[in-house]
């Protein structure tokens, strides 16, 4: 399906949610404070952007809509309707943001773009990418920024976050597991500059790096490493959509007739003698 769209998009456009523990690590560039800007500023930022890269919470509880949890202004999925069309990818690095729920009053059990992030592609994004469960935020931290790199350099959207996902249960989780072990848990997270001041309004699963114990003996790291390395942890973040689908851009100053053409218009249209009416 070809998706149109007036609005001239270009650039990428970063945006940080709020309550975030691990937004330091999961971004390769120094991000502005989008809790400064209103919700009407966000939208325009995304509508203008052809690639948009959410890092935060979302929300999602049937039978509300999903929520990108932004500081102040929390924004629904149904807000972006406009804004997201003709843009490249959508990406929503958030828990529930690709959950199975249906937002019709009467869904059918198929046949159905669940989640938000297939709502972006119902709307007229290329791609997006969504989270379907609860996942770990230092997971996703870590798997962000491994994905970002390899964008950097060259791969497409959709391998970079396959092989992000491989190189976190290969060697990713392995790394972090080592440097606690070497310089402890609380060296670690000063490391990545983890947000504690955060803690208290987290919900998301986080594991026993965060265990008040900060013993390097006493921690479990047979667990830990299962945990890190569990698809519960990884898996559910995913890739949505075909970057070869078809999208137009139109330019409406282009397209916007003058008074004369209007008038050129009307006459073609009278000349075709057309009828209306229903043919029983």
């Amino acid at each position: 399906m070809e998706s149109k769209y007036f609005q001239y998009k270009s650039g990428t456009y970063l945006a940080q949610g709020g309550d975030t523990l691990f937004d330091n690590l999961a971004h390769n560039r120094q991000l502005a404070n989008e809790n400064e800007l209103s919700k009407s500023d966000v939208i325009k930022n995304i509508n203008d952007a052809k690639v948009f890269s959410y890092y935060g919470h979302c929300e999602h509880r049937y039978p509300e809509r999903p929520v990108l949890l932004f500081q102040d202004s929390p924004i629904k999925d149904i807000e972006l309707i406009d804004a997201v069309r003709g843009a490249t990818r959508v990406e929503l690095w958030a828990c529930q943001s690709g959950s199975n729920i249906p937002l019709h009053i009467l869904p059918s059990n198929v046949n159905e773009a669940f989640g938000m992030d297939m709502r972006m592609l119902e709307w007229g994004a290329k791609t997006s990418i969504g989270t379907l469960w609860a996942v770990p935020e230092l997971v996703t931290a870590h798997i962000k920024r491994h994905y970002e790199s390899l964008l950097a350099s060259g791969k497409s959207a959709s391998v970079a976050l396959l092989s992000s996902q491989r190189w976190w249960i290969n060697k990713g989780a392995d790394d972090v597991l080592n440097d606690i072990k070497t310089n402890g848990k609380t060296n670690y997270l000063n490391s990545i500059k983890y947000n504690s001041f955060n803690y208290n309004f987290i919900d998301a699963p986080l594991g026993p790096v965060l265990s008040s114990n900060d013993s390097v003996k006493a921690m479990d790291f047979d667990a830990l490493r299962e945990s890190f390395k569990h698809p519960s942890s990884w898996a559910g973040i995913r890739f949505c959509g075909v970057s070869t689908a078809k999208s137009t851009f139109i330019d409406k100053e282009k397209i916007e007739l003058n008074e004369a053409g209007k008038l050129t218009l009307s006459q073609l249209i009278n000349e075709m003698d057309l009828e209306s009416g229903f043919i029983v």
